[in-house]
């Protein structure tokens, strides 16, 4: 039986594929190109970091790849690279170059916006060889990684989810936030409605799951009920006898302090 011509891959989206047949059918073996690491895209990552870093230009994993360093049992196709605010538009323009032209390939922003998100206002990148895409985020709109800082600014910005991930993750005590958050006075109210308002303007949806909320929350109110309820958030499939989190197991070493190949 003669082979099939499957024509030329598309080099952004559509996997390689090859013909295989035996005496009677015949077999497609699609090659996805995987990053680093059984797909955490680790390498590709610290590549992007170092070559901006050479250029002088300060930067950082954040978004859920810093959840994950924290221990929190997420996942992401996209990662989040924050640089400074005033180096974004250089460090846009240095991976669009003719030197980097043959490695990223620039995608516009993503179609769809996210709950309380600005992603979809940021230019995409894939490199070239794998499938592994990012966004550079300005400093300004990111959770700093320093767990401290981190949960603080979760706290905030009133983010339940990623809040619960990241106390999840890091088993921290209740003890633990007084000694090292703010917990006086409520959220950043100030900062939520000037993250609306870039929402709005950049096309989001005025309904309330798109915007941040602006409703007065007490931080330490917040805090008390994020970090008492974290053995709640177990599932069946994490039994208290073994689980202190639904990320964490009883005298497990802090992530953070080990090799990862996540992130």
């Amino acid at each position: 039986m003669a082979g099939v011509d499957l024509g030329p891959p598309s080099s952004l989206s559509r996997p390689k594929m090859r013909t295989f047949q035996n005496s009677s059918e015949i077999f497609l073996l699609t090659q996805i190109c995987l990053t680093s690491f059984g797909g955490h895209s680790t390498l590709e990552a610290k590549e992007v970091i170092r070559i901006l870093e050479d250029a002088g230009i300060i930067s950082c994993i954040c978004g859920v790849g810093a959840l994950m360093f924290y221990g929190a049992g997420r996942v992401s196709s996209n990662r989040e690279i924050c640089v400074p605010s005033q180096l974004k538009e250089r460090a846009e323009a240095l991976l669009k170059s003719e030197k980097y032209a043959s490695s990223y390939i620039s995608l516009p922003p993503w179609p769809f916006p996210s709950s309380a998100s600005l992603s979809h206002t940021y230019t995409r990148f894939k490199a070239a060889a794998v499938s592994f895409y990012f966004v550079l985020v300005p400093l300004n709109n990111i959770h700093l990684p320093p767990l401290d800082s981190q949960i603080f600014d979760f706290l905030e910005a009133n983010d339940h989810v990623s809040l619960a991930d990241a106390i999840d993750g890091s088993d921290v005590s209740e003890e633990w936030g007084y000694q090292n958050l703010d917990l006086d006075g409520g959220i950043d109210l100030e900062w939520a409605e000037w993250k609306n308002s870039l929402i709005l303007e950049h096309g989001g949806r005025a309904v309330f799951y798109d915007l941040c909320s602006t409703q007065y929350v007490d931080k330490r109110e917040l805090w008390q009920s994020m970090v008492r309820r974290k053995g709640g958030r177990r599932g069946w499939t994490q039994p208290h006898e073994l689980f202190a989190t639904r990320f964490r197991l009883h005298g497990s070493p802090p992530p953070w302090l080990e090799e990862s190949d996540a992130c």
